[in-house]
């Protein structure tokens, strides 16, 4: 039976054989896609390309900060400079991870990420986890980011996937929310009071 079967196999492997042979020639002879043009280098607020540039413009503007460029992920952070904290009397810097940060790439499918996590004082961040959740944001996590603080600081981390200005614009919005912005009646959120409303 494998005696009738043999040049079957055989034919087969041959054709298989000379179609891996063809697909390889085909590939070796296509022309070579040109470099992408001006990509980022890596690092730390390096120079961002002309390309990448225009593409993160716009999270650039409408969070009203810049950020920086590393390894195709582009990275903006809020500082809480209105924040004086202390742990134990102890004061902590703002350089000791006092901020909002935003981390945005993009997906293979087309859309924008973003995963990052928001700092905000304990009663800033049911209103800041409501704007994100109407935006389509996914609240990952809530927690104390110190023990023994004063005032209290919560972490709420998040990620989301969307186009660029609804992620960015959900984001903007949950600012508002923190610090001095919380206060301010011209960027209330419409249709949420103020804390001296509730």
């Amino acid at each position: 039976m494998i005696r009738r079967r043999l040049p079957l196999i055989v034919a087969a492997v041959t054709g298989l054989a000379a179609a891996i042979v063809l697909v390889s020639t085909l590939r070796a002879e296509a022309p070579k896609p040109a470099p992408a043009a001006s990509a980022a280098p890596a690092g730390d607020g390096a120079e961002i390309g002309v390309l990448e540039a225009e593409r993160w413009k716009l999270f650039t503007d409408i969070l009203g900060r810049p950020g920086t460029l590393n390894d195709h992920v582009y990275t903006i952070t809020v500082p809480r400079d209105d924040l004086d904290v202390s742990i134990e009397g102890g004061p902590v810097p703002v350089e000791a991870g006092l901020a909002s940060t935003f981390h945005f790439y993009l997906c293979d499918c087309g859309k924008v990420n973003v995963v990052g996590q928001f700092t905000v004082l304990d009663f800033e961040a049911n209103d800041v986890i409501d704007e994100l959740r109407e935006g389509m944001i996914k609240v990952v996590a809530v927690s104390p980011m110190f023990l023994g603080d004063r005032p209290r600081i919560t972490s709420v981390r998040f990620q989301g996937e969307g186009g660029g200005r609804q992620l960015t614009s959900t984001l903007k919005a949950a600012l508002e929310w923190t610090g001095e912005a919380r206060n301010a009646p011209s960027t209330r959120p419409v249709g949420k009071p103020a804390d001296s409303e509730r």
